[in-house]
């Protein structure tokens, strides 16, 4: 009879020890579901986000930018008012620099004259082709073009027609310390509208040069309009008397074109006596008179 107690209180531990390992695994079930599904939540939601938003990865770049490859290219310098000699070290120079190889640097007279340079020290560039800030290109060609050094300071010094004085002789103002100095290979002599001698003639007139090959604005070709202005008026003398200038004064001036002061005939000096009472008279060769077979102390007659 002792043992039925026992019996009966050990049924009720191992009742209650099953009852927990139920509860238990019962708890593990819950908790492993659970977090199954957060793992599972968790590679979904970050596949969506990248899908859902759009791609932000730049294509690899293959070349510079236009503007940084444009501003790395060399440049065709600025020349103008440098000496020839001068102008062609810096076109050497950028050669070496760049390793962009172009045609021997090539000069040419600005002004219509054609004339040559043999002295490149005694001239200055006045403009370039291809002009200053041109891409410099292997094998282009330059040109430059140029005035006397001096003719260059006298068109930068006097942008329009300065005034001429009037009634000097023309030739004076070529003068040093002149209005003219140093331009006297590009003056041009022309009697005044209405003040023509009878022996006057048409200037000859040579063609006009033409434009240098390849380049389609030459800038030494003169332009008609000055030409035919210039060659409408007859010849006239450096020695004559000043009345104005082609063009007139206070007009703009095309840097290198030829200057043209109108003159009029210098009226005969006065009548000098000469050593022993003989009269010389200052030849005057458009009055139809002889004025050189006059009788004299040496020539009894008028034919000598």
């Amino acid at each position: 009879m002792p043992s039925r107690p026992t019996s009966a209180r050990a049924d009720a531990v191992r009742g209650l020890a099953l009852l927990i390992v139920v509860v238990m695994g019962l708890a593990v079930l819950f908790w492993d579901g659970a977090g199954s599904g957060t793992a599972e939540a968790g590679p979904a939601a970050a596949t969506a986000t990248p899908s859902s938003a759009p791609a932000t990865t730049a294509a690899p770049r293959t070349s510079a930018p236009a503007a940084t490859s444009t501003s790395r290219r060399p440049r065709m310098p600025e020349l103008a008012g440098i000496q020839l000699d001068a102008a062609k070290e810096q076109l050497w120079n950028l050669e070496k620099s760049t390793g962009v190889d172009t045609d021997f640097p090539s000069s040419h007279d600005l002004s219509p004259r054609g004339r040559g340079q043999w002295q490149d020290s005694n001239w200055t560039v006045a403009t370039t082709r291809p002009a200053a800030g041109a891409a410099w290109t292997e094998g282009m060609a330059v040109h430059l073009f140029v005035l006397r050094n001096e003719e260059w300071a006298w068109f930068q010094a006097h942008p329009a027609m300065p005034e001429i004085p009037v009634d000097v002789t023309a030739d004076d103002l070529g003068q040093d310390g002149q209005l003219f100095a140093g331009m006297r290979e590009l003056l041009e002599y022309r009697y005044a509208p209405g003040h023509e001698p009878e022996y006057s003639t048409k200037p000859y007139s040579r063609p006009p040069a033409e434009p240098i090959d390849g380049l389609a604005d030459d800038p030494s070709t003169e332009p008609a309009a000055e030409r035919e202005e210039r060659d409408a008026l007859v010849q006239g003398s450096a020695y004559g008397l000043t009345v104005g200038s082609l063009p007139a004064s206070g007009t703009a001036l095309r840097t290198g074109r030829l200057l043209t002061i109108t003159v009029r005939e210098k009226p005969p000096e006065p009548v000098e006596p000469a050593p022993g009472g003989d009269v010389y008279v200052n030849p005057n060769y458009s009055d139809g008179d002889d004025d050189v077979n006059v009788p004299g102390w040496l020539c009894p007659t008028r034919f000598c």
